[in-house]
């Protein structure tokens, strides 16, 4: 039966019918399996796809009403709704990439939609990709010139690049007055801290107007620290940090970063773990349980460890260290992805978000660590406890080399293709060669001289030596994975700094 067919025809409109039906009643499940219905009579409509799209992203199934909406794309190319519907769903499944080629596809089909660009230059700037959204902004301002909404588009992306005359020519542009002035104050606000902290002048001082054109109206002076409100608790660093990064501008600006830090690890534990502390213990689930398994692992194989250090040291030592170089690694590469509105504020940049990420694991394995032989120490059993310097300084080294890792990692997976499969081979290589499961001590010569190579071996080995003076670290050296780690780091903020990624500016 095909669509050419009058009874196919019949059929598929009849399903369609009773989908809209059931989708009024609000049964997006049973809306989704007529949509579907219809779609199988007359595989080459568009329209059976989008209404099919529609119920099965109410329904829950996501995945399956994307694939649809493509289909409905593919099968009407000048069907704005198919871009549309899907860029909101690609929002839905934080899939920021695939909603900017949908909004970039709507805007094509509708050249002269303002809406649609300042959708498409708000996504581009929630992805930090802040010059194509002044360019979305520079189109809609071509087609709108006289709209507030654009102009103000257009000063948050001014101030994102750090424009701050142009920012305060397009607010002052914007007018004042009606449903926007919140968030034009909210611009003069930040405006105004920027200014301060750069030395410059106030942020109501609007730029001289060119010759022939007539003068802007001049914003009221902000106040000397303004306040900065918030749009989103979990968008966005807490006012209270903010202020108090205000308020510490005449000290270094350490202070300062670490302020931002402090703020950014913060809300990403409010954001995953409700404030509760037993949320945050959570993470600590992973790690405990590998070495829960792998000590008895290694009981059962009754393998005798070198030095005669216990097994519960031996692992413990080894996976801990292991774990803060993958969270350094993890959080360099992906800390920066889903900023959450973060980098909107002042002084905080895509770096901080990557530290912050990197920097919560590092102290999270580092205070398992120490701390998790402490129970069985009060139960009464004799455990030996870390040299707590010697372990800091490895776990230093296991961070620094890790966040290099993944700096410069990602930076070349933005040029070159092929680094992705590249990683995961090195990250299975490092973690055979890293002494997980062996010891170099008791390693034949012939494979020792080349595991030696890997610096995680040195650390895992120094970090065992730590828990136990008797553990046999002879052949290792700290100063070779120390050089390893300076190396890794320079490489990797020299790749951030060159690596032509859309993602930064």
């Amino acid at each position: 039966m095909t669509v050419s067919d009058p009874s196919a025809r019949d059929e598929a409109r009849d399903a369609a019918s009773a989908g809209v039906a059931a989708f009024r009643r609000r049964d997006f499940a049973a809306a989704a399996a007529r949509f579907e219905a219809a779609v199988a009579l007359a595989p080459a409509e568009a329209a059976p796809r989008l209404c099919s799209a529609r119920a099965l992203a109410l329904a829950g199934r996501l995945a399956d009403a994307r694939r649809a909406c493509d289909e409905a794309a593919r099968l009407d190319g000048a069907d704005v709704r198919a871009p549309l519907l899907a860029a909101r769903l690609a929002a839905r499944a934080d899939d920021g990439r695939a909603r900017i080629a949908h909004l970039k596809a709507a805007a094509a089909l509708r050249p002269g939609a303002v809406a649609l660009r300042l959708q498409l230059a708000a996504a581009l700037g929630r992805r930090l990709q802040h010059r194509p959204a002044l360019a979305a902004v520079a189109e809609a301002l071509a087609l709108a010139p006289a709209d507030p909404a654009v102009r103000l588009a257009a000063a948050r992306c001014h101030l994102a690049l750090n424009a701050l005359d142009a920012a305060a020519g397009e607010l002052a542009l914007s007018g004042t007055g009606g449903p926007l002035e919140p968030e034009r104050e909210r611009l003069r606000a930040d405006l105004a801290l920027r200014r301060e902290r750069a030395g410059g002048p106030a942020a109501g001082v609007a730029p001289v107007a060119a010759a022939g054109s007539p003068p802007p109206a001049v914003a009221p002076p902000a106040p000397p620290r303004p306040a900065v409100a918030l749009a989103d608790v979990e968008a966005s660093v807490t006012a209270a940090t903010l202020r108090r990064i205000d308020r510490a501008r005449r000290r270094p600006r350490l202070t300062d970063h670490l302020l931002i830090l402090r703020a950014l690890v913060l809300r990403d534990l409010r954001a995953h773990h409700r404030n509760g502390v037993l949320g945050a213990l959570v993470e600590l689930v992973r790690p405990a349980v590998v070495v829960f398994v792998h000590y008895w692992l290694f009981y059962f194989l009754k393998r005798p460890m070198p030095g005669q250090i216990p097994i519960e040291v031996y692992v413990l030592a080894g996976f801990s260290t292991w774990f803060a170089f993958q969270a350094t690694w993890a959080g360099a590469a992906t800390g920066g992805r889903w900023p959450a509105g973060a980098t909107a504020w002042p002084g905080i940049t895509d770096m901080h978000l990557r530290v912050a990420k990197a920097a919560w694991g590092l102290m999270l394995n580092l205070s398992f660590c120490l701390l998790a032989l402490l129970p069985l120490e009060l139960f009464g059993l004799d455990m030996p406890l870390p040299d707590v310097p010697e372990t800091c300084l490895v776990f230093a080294m296991a961070g620094g080399s890790g966040f290099g890792l993944g700096l410069t990692l990602e930076g070349l997976g933005r040029r070159l293709s092929f680094v992705k499969t590249f990683e995961k081979l090195l990250t299975w290589a490092l973690f055979i060669s890293s002494g997980l499961y062996f010891s170099i001590a008791t390693t034949p010569a012939l494979v020792a001289r080349y595991y030696w190579y890997d610096p995680l071996l040195h650390l895992l080995e120094h970090e065992r030596h730590a828990f136990d003076p008797g553990y046999p670290v002879a052949l290792l050296d700290l100063r070779y994975p120390a050089l390893f780690t300076v190396g890794l780091l320079v490489t990797g903020l020299l790749v951030y700094r060159s690596a032509g990624c859309p993602d930064h500016d």
